[in-house]
């Protein structure tokens, strides 16, 4: 077996994962879009951290934690989603988007009609997601490109 074989598949796999995820998040973003709104209330705000080690390595990603309240058809629900997609690995990112939004502050919430308990307060396709699903894609190409490229011939 050519020695690039086994990382070609790596990262085929983690590039088809990356861009299934980020394309299943483009397409709710994009179904979002057309979703009903409604008036709401920030009930509470926190950043949430996960962090994953790796052999020597980690890999920690920041996630704004909004909760909010909101009425469809005369029933509270509550939610916490702020978008599809976004996680950052650095604090000052998930920092900035959580700073725009404050405890008792009025919302939109863009709710699905046909499930109002699924909420947003950003309707639409996150950047982030777009710029994640073509790094997969490109991750992809690359692990393929190596385990096709065999042994020189003049080897």
């Amino acid at each position: 077996m050519h020695p690039l074989t086994a990382p070609g598949w790596a990262l085929q796999f983690v590039g088809l994962g990356l861009a299934i995820d980020c394309g299943k998040e483009i397409y709710r973003g994009y179904k979002s879009e057309t979703w009903e709104k409604a008036e709401g209330r920030i009930v509470s705000t926190s950043i949430d951290y996960a962090g994953h080690t790796y052999g020597r390595g980690a890999v920690a990603f920041y996630t704004p934690a909004i909760t909010y309240r909101y009425e469809v058809n005369g029933i509270e629900r509550q939610g916490t989603r702020l978008k599809f997609g976004g996680h950052w690995p650095f604090p000052g990112a998930a920092e900035r988007l959580r700073n725009q939004y404050r405890e008792g502050q009025r919302v939109v919430v863009f709710y699905n009609p046909e499930d109002p308990d699924k909420a947003v307060l950003e309707s639409g396709v996150s950047s982030d997601n777009v710029f994640a699903f073509w790094v997969g894609i490109g991750l992809f190409v690359i692990g393929w490109l190596m385990r096709i490229s065999g042994p020189s011939a003049s080897a």
